[in-house]
């Protein structure tokens, strides 16, 4: 499992530098990132995924990682809660395929 340093330094690496450290000292609060960081690792140990929004990231596409932070397919402009649904919506499928 992945360390909640290891998963900041993932963030830093994938966000756009404004949605993140960059922040930290436009207003938004001096721990603005380890804020964001602290969160979004609760959604990752929760749902075993998370995801940066395309308009948030550095290469402005969607990045979707896993709990070992190994990038995984998500649709370019897919938002967590779009995501959301296609997990759940697989789910759905392999439960009737019993």
């Amino acid at each position: 499992m992945v360390t909640p340093e290891q998963h900041y330094e993932f963030l830093k690496k994938h966000y756009r530098e404004q949605h993140f450290e960059g922040r930290n000292i436009q207003g938004w609060g001096e721990n603005y990132s380890r804020i964001i960081a602290e969160y979004r690792y609760k959604d990752l140990q929760k749902y075993g995924f998370d995801i940066i929004e395309y308009h948030k990231s550095a290469t402005n596409k969607a990045i979707c990682y896993d709990i070992n932070l190994n990038l995984i397919t998500c649709l370019p402009k897919t938002t967590l809660s779009q995501r959301l649904k296609q997990i759940a919506a697989i789910s759905t499928n392999e439960a009737h395929d019993d």
